[in-house]
């Protein structure tokens, strides 16, 4: 197993067990598990009623944050969070297809896990993303709220942000 880009410390010294950070929301079913990753907080209560719109035979497993309770560091940024859920999910499941969600937070954090999977050459068959807007459209976002007047503003200015944005996004 090798350590990801962005990670601050290796995922392979996890400072919690391996398997310990999973809790089944609904544990039975025959189909491939979800995989749901924690909003911002690092609580699953935002989960429990998405089971009542699955199918019943729809395993959901939750990933709760490393370092909730205080007693190990928490994670650093995305990326070192991905790299720490994606082996709890192959600890769980070796082989893919995985299916992957994500709600706020969550939604940042499972999207860079199916890159990481994709990039090692697995399939993720399902992400499904709630509530979450990457960081970089979020800038955007405030960038045109900032800007409400720019498309008034002369052409020369136009061009001028227009050559910032590419190098932005």
């Amino acid at each position: 197993s090798s350590t990801r880009p962005g990670a601050d410390r290796s995922a392979t010294s996890a400072a919690t067990p391996i398997g310990s950070l999973l809790v089944p929301i609904r544990a039975q079913g025959a189909q491939t598990p979800l995989f749901c990753v924690h909003p911002a907080g690092g609580e699953l209560f935002a989960y429990a009623p998405l089971t009542r719109h699955l199918p019943g035979d729809q395993p959901v497993i939750g990933i709760r944050e490393e370092g909730l309770e205080g007693l190990v560091p928490r994670l650093p940024n995305v990326e070192a969070m991905a790299a720490r859920y994606v082996l709890e999910v192959r600890h769980a499941q070796p082989q893919g297809p995985y299916r992957l969600a994500g709600y706020s937070l969550g939604g940042l954090v499972a999207y860079e896990m199916a890159r990481q999977l994709r990039n090692e050459g697995h399939v993720v068959d399902l992400l499904v993303l709630v509530d979450a807007i990457p960081a970089r459209l979020r800038l955007f976002c405030n960038f045109i709220k900032w800007s409400g007047n720019l498309v008034h503003a002369p052409h020369e200015r136009q061009l001028t942000w227009f050559l910032r944005l590419q190098h932005i996004f």
